[in-house]
């Protein structure tokens, strides 16, 4: 449709659905509705796995990119913000922030957009490693709205809050991690060094020695040995391999939806929720938020979430409302269809996703302390079982020789 109102039919070739959304927002078209043709899905089945592969990589390469970039990126728009709210305008303040570091790159591919005219949501949408397509949707919402600085503290404040569970989560599994390799550098260190020597008296004296003790010195030669080394790194690159091709199967979708953990699936879901709420606030139809929010979500638990959000989006075109949309889909039935229910019933459907989100996120919360409270006491056992046997590693051939003294 055309900002006069105009309806306009046609036939586009685009890699996704946020691809081509985006390519007929950059004609100045707003997209009511639109669906696959037949080529498109002969194309991608002639395409094969290999070039399935490397899009995925591709996607998670970027994605990593602006998973990195978040606080930079939240430093950023907050500068922006508080500049435009003192009067500058939008090119006057990427100048002033143009001498940041950290944005530096950015910063000037965005000025160089303003400059020759284009929009701001135009210029930040030529950097998917820093822009997702959320943040581009609202960018554009809050152009046409005219009330770019509210939705850029509304984007500030999304990006402060992403990740921010999965941080959590990812510090609660370094402690393990730091105290297993500690374990095995400890186990490593004997058996290389001290073990070797109590082994060798053991004998010169024609003393056998403990079966523990050969365990532990040919465990640690084993995990010392540049071919356990190499075989480590290929069984990695398999399990990448593998989680690769589950992302871009629907196998893999189908096992996320069965196997998936509560804290996964409140995660996913509450995330979807809250961009959803921002999406909505920042001006866009319930419909283009939905569509605008699943290839945000990241890959299998997101895929799993975003597929059932363009389903919705195609039920509600045909006469459903929301509510009854995602009741249907994976993860979002139950108590969070009923809540949207609650919301489109009062007119507050944003506020009520909102809520929702902040609800899920407090239980994920919940999940990761109990988490740490499990993982705390198995480390300590995991680790004195460790201790121990290295201890009586070495203490055995002690107590040996003592006796044939």
């Amino acid at each position: 449709m055309t900002q006069n109102g105009h309806m306009v039919s046609g036939t586009l070739q685009a890699k996704s659905a946020a691809d081509l959304r985006s390519a007929l927002h950059r004609q100045g078209l707003q997209v009511v509705r639109f669906r696959p043709v037949r080529f498109g899905a002969v194309q991608t089945a002639k395409a094969g796995l290999f070039p399935r592969l490397l899009g995925a990589v591709s996607t998670a390469s970027t994605e990593h990119k602006r998973s990195r970039r978040r606080e930079a990126r939240a430093e950023l728009i907050e500068g922006l913000q508080a500049l435009l709210s003192s009067g500058l305008t939008l090119e006057a303040s990427l100048e002033e922030l143009a001498t940041e570091r950290a944005t530096r790159s950015l910063v000037g591919d965005l000025l160089r957009g303003v400059r020759s005219g284009e929009r701001f949501s135009v210029a930040a949408e030529s950097r998917p490693d820093w822009f997702d397509y959320a943040d581009i949707a609202m960018l554009r919402a809050a152009e046409q709205a005219g009330e770019l600085q509210a939705v850029l503290e509304t984007l500030a404040a999304r990006q402060r809050r992403s990740g921010q569970l999965m941080s959590t989560v990812l510090g609660v599994l370094a402690y393990p991690a730091v105290v297993v390799s500690l374990g095995l550098g400890a186990l490593v260190f004997m058996s290389r060094r001290t073990l070797p020597d109590l082994v060798t008296i053991l004998a010169d004296a024609d003393v056998p020695t403990p079966a523990l003790t050969r365990w532990v010195i040919t465990t640690g030669e084993m995990l010392s040995s540049p071919l356990t080394l190499i075989l480590g790194l290929i069984l990695l690159g398999g399990i990448v391999l593998g989680i690769t091709v589950m992302i871009s199967s629907r196998i893999g979708i189908e096992a996320m939806k069965r196997c998936a953990p509560r804290l996964v699936r409140d995660t996913t879901v509450g995330r979807a929720m809250r961009s959803m709420a921002e999406l909505i606030r920042a001006g866009l139809s319930v419909t283009e938020a939905l569509r605008t929010t699943a290839p945000t979500l990241g890959p299998l638990s997101g895929r799993v979430v975003g597929m059932g959000l363009n389903a919705a989006a195609e039920r509600i075109e045909n006469g459903a409302s929301l509510a009854d949309a995602l009741e249907a889909q994976p993860w979002l039935g139950g108590a969070t269809a009923r809540l949207v229910r609650l919301g489109e019933s009062t007119g507050e459907l944003d506020d009520m996703a909102e809520r929702l989100a902040d609800r899920l996120e407090r239980r994920a919360g919940r999940s990761v302390d109990r988490l740490v409270r499990l993982l705390e006491p198995i480390v300590i056992l995991v680790l004195a079982v460790a201790v121990g046997i290295v201890v009586m590693a070495a203490v055995l051939p002690l107590v040996r020789l003592q006796e044939i003294i």
